[in-house]
């Protein structure tokens, strides 16, 4: 899926998905690419926040029952547009 930004040049969604099982992850980021959307896979938030750093994220699939991560509410503060959505 592609949409037109504001200088009206075409970009792919980016998506990152962040889950600690490689079953769910992979195959999920694997679909999302053949739907030609772009993809970023993490294992754990901190790994996300370091994909992040310096990408814009369009949509953010979320495991939310992984261990010792308090993923929603990091999520809150460092992107407070998604915080809505929880």
């Amino acid at each position: 899926m592609k949409f037109c930004n504001k200088v009206g040049i075409t970009e792919k969604i980016t998506i990152l998905v962040v889950n600690d099982t490689a079953d769910i992850r992979e195959p999920l980021c694997e679909h999302l690419e053949l739907n030609d959307f772009a993809t970023l896979a993490a294992e754990n938030a901190e790994s996300a926040y370091h994909l992040t750093a310096n990408v814009s994220i369009d949509l953010v699939v979320l495991d939310i029952t992984m261990p010792r991560e308090r993923v929603t509410w990091a999520y809150a503060e460092h992107y407070p547009k998604l915080a809505k959505f929880r």
